[in-house]
């Protein structure tokens, strides 16, 4: 829901309902059971009006360090998805 608002790469946690009027709490339930509670999304609308997302889970124990360097390496993950997306 929040990549359908947006042009720009973002970071989510379980959380993230607490920015939205509706609740995802079975989905971070479920994804919590995996240790999917953090990550970045990565969003494109292409010219077909598509929207294609590539996230990239953080697992608690590389945070800082995936963090880091999912900053720095932003536009060549940008240009990864477009690339996907075709």
């Amino acid at each position: 829901m929040t990549a359908l608002r947006r042009t720009s790469t973002f970071i989510w946690d379980e959380n993230i309902t607490l920015m939205s009027d509706l609740k995802f709490t079975k989905i971070f339930s479920l994804a919590k059971h995996y240790n999917i509670v953090n990550g970045f999304t990565f969003v494109l609308h292409d010219h077909m009006n598509n929207l294609a997302l590539l996230s990239v889970i953080i697992a608690n124990n590389e945070q800082r360090e995936l963090k880091v360097w999912i900053t720095s390496e932003s536009g060549a993950m940008q240009v990864l998805l477009i690339y996907i997306n075709e």
